[in-house]
């Protein structure tokens, strides 16, 4: 009986992670600052999110699909998505996806699994971890506080390489909470969190500047989400790479399960 409600809790957390992150790109994909950056299109019941800057890598956020792969429907999506003229396609499935079926169907079309292994992560917020003060000061950036917005854009560029475009589509504060981390006043570090339906919130762009790594910046971002989220969500959660575990599991979080990632390059389109 045991075995079984765990099996159930991270069933549930698998869920809330797919449902936060595909509601937030919807979201998100919806605002002016997603043009020229992103562009959704739909065929029913796959969402696709195609990247539009210079490196245009189409990417299927969304597989709705739940069991087996429906041939005729995916024909059609694959179609939309070989004449946007991408280099590549990055397929992520369902939690109840039938991963082998998906598995065989995709490798006759050129798919590979990527071997980058990314998780999804979730906890309850019955007990937030505390925020330690010391060198770290976490702050909460005001929608309208442009110097404090740039600076996380700042942090987020240098992280993770993102031209401006991207930094002002995933910071955008009309579609999440945008937070910086101060290392002794300098600016070090910055994540989102966005709340969706079902009381969840999802933790994304964990941001440390390379010269601030290794000093707790990425852990006292989550401390403090997790510390406001504890007052209007039931569930955190956020996917990330097998190397990250650990970090995340410092604050609580639990691995949910293994999300199977496709890739097709565009020779094989």
């Amino acid at each position: 009986m045991q075995t079984e409600r765990r099996a159930q809790t991270k069933d549930n957390l698998a869920m809330a992670q797919w449902l936060n992150s595909g509601e937030l790109w919807m979201r998100q994909c919806g605002e002016p600052e997603a043009a020229g950056v992103f562009a959704l299109r739909e065929t029913d019941p796959y969402r696709i999110v195609l990247r539009q800057d210079d490196s245009n890598i189409p990417h299927l956020a969304r597989l709705e699909q739940p069991v087996s792969p429906d041939i005729e429907r995916f024909g059609a999506m694959y179609e939309q998505v070989a004449a946007a003229g991408g280099v590549a396609l990055s397929l992520r499935l369902h939690p109840h996806a039938d991963l082998g079926a998906w598995r065989r169907f995709l490798g006759e079309l050129g798919f590979q699994r990527s071997t980058v292994k990314q998780v999804a992560m979730g906890r309850t917020l019955e007990r937030p971890p505390s925020v330690v003060e010391g060198d770290i000061e976490v702050v909460a950036v005001a929608a309208d506080d442009a110097t404090r917005m740039a600076q996380a854009a700042e942090c987020n560029g240098e992280a993770f390489a993102s031209p401006p475009q991207q930094q002002r589509f995933f910071l955008n504060p009309n579609t999440v909470d945008v937070y910086l981390a101060l290392y002794q006043g300098i600016p070090a570090g910055s994540a989102n969190a966005a709340y969706t339906s079902g009381s969840v919130v999802g933790i994304y762009g964990v941001a440390t500047r390379p010269g601030f790594r290794g000093r707790g910046v990425a852990g006292a971002l989550v401390g403090r989400i997790l510390q406001d989220a504890s007052r209007r969500a039931e569930t955190a959660v956020l996917d990330c790479q097998h190397e990250l575990i650990s970090l995340y599991q410092r604050s609580g979080f639990e691995v949910a399960r293994e999300i199977p990632t496709f890739i097709l390059l565009a020779a094989r389109l």
